[in-house]
């Protein structure tokens, strides 16, 4: 019978495995703060995503889901990958873009009230559903 700690992993990887391009899940940086990303990319080994509010890029490790510290930021862990209601989704990819396209632009960085209504919800929603 597998040992306590490779069950877990194993399972990890099996869930962490049914994400896809354009999932959204939750995590936790290093240092604590959430992490809400949007998937980009997947291959055999990593999920490259990117954080919605702050437009970083995570490559996290898809076995374990833990993303190593770089230039931008101090890495993490992915905690939940419940999937969204579609309403609080499509928020997000919504909130997302517009900080993706409008960068340099003063009036697409103030969330608006769902947007904030939105990320309020993450925080009891996730915890509800960890890995």
């Amino acid at each position: 019978m597998k040992d306590h700690e490779e069950i877990n992993k194993t399972d990890r990887s099996v869930i962490l495995g049914k994400l896809e391009v354009g999932d959204i899940f939750h995590g936790k940086s290093k240092s604590g703060g959430r992490l809400t990303c949007l998937v980009t990319k997947i291959n055999d080994t990593h999920i490259t995503s990117r954080r919605v509010t702050t437009q970083q890029t995570f490559v996290f490790d898809k076995v374990t889901g833990t993303s190593a510290p770089t230039d931008e930021h101090d890495g993490g862990v992915i905690e939940s990958v419940e999937p969204l209601p579609v309403d609080i989704h499509n928020i997000l990819v919504a909130l997302d873009r517009r900080y993706r396209l409008g960068k340099n632009r003063k009036e697409s960085v103030k969330l608006r009230n769902e947007e904030q209504e939105a990320l309020l919800f993450l925080g009891d929603y996730y915890e509800k559903y960890p890995i």
